[in-house]
Parts: C-alpha cells; sequence; structure tokens
C-alpha cells in the first residue's frame, strides 16, 4: 500500500511544540495568554499574535524545531515495520511553504533529509508539496494520507481516506479515523489494508 504521511503533527508532535514554545515566547515578550485558543490551527489566532510576532517567533524557533525537536515515541519503528511488510512510505510535507523565503527553501530541504535521517526515519519518497496535498497524493496514489492539519484532512479526505493524528485544533473534523500514537497508526494500517 502506498501511505503518505507528513511530518509536523504526524512525525513530530507539533501541538505540544507550539504550546510549550508559543508560551514561551509570549511570556518572554509580554504577550497576554489570558485567551490562549489551541482549537486554532493557525498560531497567530491561538495565540493572538501579530504577523510580526508570528514571524519574530518562527525566526527564533524555526531552525531550532527544523534541526533538535525528536522525532514522536515509535515513529522509526512502526515505519521500519511498515517497509518490512512491502508498504511505500511518502513523506508529504508542506515544509517548504510560501511562508519561508526563497533562499531558505533549498536550506529546509536539507535540513528535514538530515531530520529524517537523524531520527532513523524510513521511507521511499520525499515530497515537498507548497499549499495542496491532494494533487500530491493523487500524483503518486497515495492509498491513505497521516496528516493532522484540518485543511489537509478535508480536503485530502474528500478523494482518498485519512488517518488523522488528533490533537486540540482538528478536533471539530469529523466523520474520519482518529490516532493518537504510531502503535495505533500501524493497527487502523493493518485494519485498512485487510479491508481492500
Amino acid at each position: 500500500m502506498r501511505i503518505g504521511i507528513d511530518i509536523d503533527g504526524v512525525l513530530t508532535n507539533y501541538e505540544n511544540f507550539i504550546k510549550a514554545y508559543g508560551t514561551k515566547y509570549s511570556y518572554e515578550n509580554n504577550i497576554s495568554m489570558q485567551e490562549l485558543d489551541f482549537t486554532q490551527y493557525d498560531e497567530k489566532k491561538a495565540f493572538h499574535w501579530t504577523k510580526e510576532q508570528y514571524r519574530d517567533f518562527w525566526t527564533k524557533y524555526l531552525l531550532w524545531y527544523a534541526t533538535k525537536y525528536l522525532a514522536r515515541e515509535n515513529a522509526s519503528e512502526v515505519l521500519q515495520i511498515l517497509k518490512n511488510e512491502g508498504h511505500k512510505i511518502y513523506i508529504i510535507t508542506a515544509r517548504n511553504n510560501e511562508e519561508l523565503p526563497d533562499d531558505k527553501k533549498e536550506q529546509m530541504k536539507q535540513i528535514v533529509k538530515q531530520w529524517l535521517e537523524e531520527n532513523h526515519i524510513l521511507y521511499d519518497q520525499l515530497i515537498f508539496s507548497g499549499e495542496s496535498k491532494l494533487s500530491v497524493c493523487m500524483e503518486n496514489k497515495i492509498e491513505i494520507m497521516v496528516d493532522d492539519s484540518p485543511f489537509v484532512l478535508e480536503e485530502v479526505g474528500r478523494c482518498i481516506p485519512v488517518i488523522c493524528f488528533d490533537a486540540e485544533y482538528n478536533k471539530n473534523i469529523k466523520g474520519m479515523e482518529r490516532i493518537h500514537s504510531w502503535y495505533e497508526l500501524l493497527n487502523k494500517i493493518h485494519d485498512f489494508d485487510n479491508t481492500k
């Protein structure tokens, strides 16, 4: 089976990172934390940051997050099991998105490749998708996509099965399989494979 895997929120615990470092940034910059809203996927809305504060946060933390923040527990070993079973793993990420300056996009590609290697993440193909993952999934004949982004879950879920890595910011997306750990994902993949 061809399995699409997102990085931020699936291979990493993006929700925990944003909560920990977003609140740290807000504290250090005297930004009120009275009405934080972690049901928002957009950090600007979750923390009530201005565009400048949002850019400042990522200027401060993007390189550290992209190089040092570890993969989720058991991600590497579950991907090893899936590869051993003959599944094809496609890492599909929007890491190279429009928020990055052009001169940083190639650097980010190299950072992602190195991070995947350092975290022992096995894959068959790494794809930087930009805005829409649906076209990438269709072009690569992805049979199931694992993501956390509300936008991606809804967009891709209209055409192929999706598995949602549960987070506070995607709770309002209904009607799809939810997981909380990598071994739970393995079980869902086996269930899905057995019904084909």
